[in-house]
């Protein structure tokens, strides 16, 4: 474990903000000890819902800056907005992370106004996050939350609180915590889960649908074809092939003029899953949607999973202009190759 002190600024403090600019000459010092570092400059005191974890190792008659953790304040939940340590450069700086963790725990557990901690992490640090006790988001895994007691004993909630606790249940897939919720409180999730993509959350509905609440709770809420294909308009691919699943009968409401749509907006390998979870939901794919692909979209996979649905192809004549295409490709790529094999010879040691 790191052996650094945390010292705490809250920026509502005018005394903290004073001690806050004896940190940002240190970390100007010893910025270059930092990967991705959000610098205490930059961000400062913003508002007065901000406070500063700030891990610091006296070594001799220096201060070594270990790293740095700015949480704000919002109804209910603490977000961490960013999290940083020096053990990214300097393996005897290990721990520091946790420990900095540690002290934003120990500052908010306790505080009956909060129902737990929330962060977005990147992908290298997820896996952190997670041994900590965060847990990711059902449709985002760098959506992190770590839930406090309220969250768990589900004891003295106010209205607000009971919002936000029955949220973070259902993003983080919470079946069980979600279900007691809604039983002690005799509250129906027809009433308060937002189905419309259109409109935005209300006092009433102030929960978006998700694939955790798809795949538990498809019966109990009102998904109906208007739902289905409001997602299809928006673009959003994913939510289109949860409801699939749970209602292939959806499938009949696109077209080849939608799936057109829905070539043009993707790519790569999620393009050729989105056919293929298109295909098992029972859409039957033809030549001329198989000839836009590769127009507009000429990805492998994609032309492979549609292709393998079993399109049978009858115009012997598309593909001739594609063959003079791939000649001049193989030119240039043997060309290219011939000089990158020079160059990385000529400087070869």
């Amino acid at each position: 474990m790191s052996n650094c002190d945390i010292i705490i600024l809250d920026c509502s403090r005018k005394s903290d903000l004073k001690r806050l600019k004896h940190f940002q000459k240190i970390e100007r010092e010893q910025k270059s000890h930092f990967t991705n570092f959000l610098t205490l400059d930059e961000m400062g005191c913003q508002t007065k819902d901000i406070i500063y974890f700030i891990a610091i190792k006296q070594d001799s008659d220096n201060e070594q800056l270990c790293g740095v953790a700015q949480t704000e304040i919002t109804k209910h939940v603490v977000n961490v907005n960013y999290l940083t340590s020096r053990a990214a450069t300097d393996k005897s700086y290990k721990g520091t992370g946790t420990k900095i963790l540690d002290a934003i725990v120990k500052l908010y557990k306790d505080d009956p106004r909060f129902v737990g901690i929330k962060l977005s992490a990147v992908e290298s640090a997820e896996n952190f996050y997670i041994n900590y006790g965060f847990k990711p988001a059902t449709d985002d895994p760098s959506f992190m939350f770590y839930a406090f007691a309220p969250y768990n004993t589900l004891q003295n909630y106010n209205k607000e609180m009971l919002k936000m606790s029955i949220k973070v249940a259902a993003y983080l897939g919470d079946k069980k915590t979600l279900d007691n919720l809604l039983i002690n409180n005799n509250i129906s999730l027809r009433d308060i889960i937002q189905t419309d993509s259109n409109k935005q959350r209300t006092n009433t509905k102030y929960v978006y649908l998700n694939k955790f609440l798809i795949d538990n709770y498809f019966n109990e809420l009102d998904i109906h074809g208007g739902v289905f294909y409001d997602y299809v308009r928006k673009e959003d691919y994913n939510m289109m092939l949860y409801l699939l699943n749970k209602n292939p009968e959806f499938i009949d409401i696109l077209d080849d003029y939608n799936i057109r749509e829905i070539i043009r907006n993707s790519g790569g390998p999620r393009l050729a899953n989105i056919l293929k979870g298109l295909h098992n939901a029972g859409y039957k794919y033809n030549e001329n949607l198989l000839m836009y692909l590769i127009k507009i979209r000429p990805n492998e996979e994609a032309i492979k999973a549609m292709y393998g649905t079993g399109i049978k192809l009858t115009n012997r004549e598309f593909i001739l202009e594609y063959e003079d295409e791939l000649f001049d490709l193989e030119k240039r790529y043997k060309a290219i190759k011939a000089a990158v094999d020079i160059w990385k010879n000529y400087f070869k040691d």
